[in-house]
């Protein structure tokens, strides 16, 4: 299973409409710009920071069940010690008995000291030896091997600390496939390429260079990695430390 050209189209237009929304409303003229598209795009960054991210959440269950033999599901509803939690993503291989909880983030060292400890209290409660075995029964792989870690999208973060596994964006193809990078970077650029079409900073047949060869590259199909549980899971704990 892979992505279409059909769904490329689609989530390109879509992404490009939402910038475009973006960057069309009224802001106030800069006294040295006065209303210059970088004006527009300076008062919507974050904005634009803040939906990037909330979006690479909602999408991301998706993008891993385009990896061969992978499964995943969003806000995974669950009852721990009697009170309701709800998992970012979880993700299930029954080919490898394996169970994972992701965690995505944009840019982890963006987040704030808040963000942070919230999401090591969630790593520490599904760590847990008497919690992971709930988790992985719901998903319908009882007695599989369980981890979570947090995906740092398009951080660099090298690894983790405090037990916690950090795994950047170009590094996540060693968990699933390399198809979701390539993915998340194709968005990315679409993205990247609407604002500065937008903004009129590059020749049109320059701006969608990069962007047809992901397509491209996407569309090829997923490169399945031959990985056993065990290499998925030292992976995961070299990361941790």
């Amino acid at each position: 299973m892979g992505f279409t050209q059909q769904e490329l189209a689609s989530t390109a237009g879509e992404l490009r409409r939402k910038i475009a929304d973006f960057l069309s409303k009224e802001t106030e003229p800069d006294v040295l710009l006065g209303s210059h598209p970088l004006v527009a795009f300076a008062s919507q960054r974050q904005s634009i920071a803040i939906w990037h991210g909330h979006r690479i959440e909602d999408h991301l269950a998706e993008w891993i069940s385009k990896a061969p033999n992978w499964a995943a599901r969003s806000r995974e509803r669950i009852i721990i010690n009697g009170i309701e939690h709800e998992i970012d993503n979880v993700a299930f291989n029954q080919a490898l008995g394996l169970v994972l909880s992701v965690e995505a983030k944009r840019v982890w060292a963006n987040q704030d000291s808040d963000s942070k400890a919230s999401v090591k209290r969630k790593h520490d409660l599904y760590m847990n030896p008497m919690v992971s075995p709930t988790i992985t029964a719901q998903v319908g792989l009882p007695g599989s091997d369980f981890r979570h870690f947090v995906f740092d999208v398009y951080g660099n973060t090298k690894k983790g600390k405090n037990g916690m596994p950090i795994i950047s964006g170009d590094k996540i193809g060693n968990i699933f496939d390399p198809i979701i990078a390539t993915y998340v970077e194709w968005e990315r650029t679409v993205i990247a390429n609407a604002i500065l079409a937008r903004l009129d900073l590059h020749p049109q047949a320059e701006v969608f260079d990069r962007e047809r060869l992901l397509a491209a590259e996407i569309l090829a199909g997923a490169r399945a990695l031959e990985k056993s549980k065990q290499s998925v899971l030292d992976y995961i704990g070299a990361h941790a430390r």
